[in-house]
């Protein structure tokens, strides 16, 4: 709960340092730390974010704006990444491709 005095909310306990304002490295440790000790190999901070953006599109359907919206991403092209690593787009295409130039667009590819 934050309280009346002035200073950073979120404080860094490792010694020497208890007490400063916690840094985006020190969160992105705190991340990986916890990460691991839930079975996890790597997580980041921005792995999260990647996760709950791509969650959000799954989960309305794959509705870009609101993504964006839920992102606060100024631009759609970036939550289109987003979309694209959703329904894998690209390698769904770069398969057809593949297929078309072997010869074998006859073939369904996913």
């Amino acid at each position: 709960m934050r309280r009346t005095e002035p200073g950073p909310l979120f404080t860094s306990g490792r010694p020497g340092y208890a007490g400063h304002r916690l840094t985006g490295n020190g969160i992105g440790e705190i991340v990986r730390r916890l990460g691991k000790m839930a079975g996890a190999d790597r997580v980041t901070p921005h792995g999260i974010r990647h996760t709950a953006v791509t969650e959000v599109l799954r989960l309305t359907g794959g509705n870009v704006a609101a993504a964006q919206a839920f992102a606060r991403h100024k631009s759609v092209q970036t939550t289109m990444v987003y979309a694209d690593h959703l329904n894998d787009l690209a390698g769904k295409t770069a398969a057809k491709l593949a297929a078309s130039i072997n010869g074998d667009s006859d073939k369904d590819t996913p």
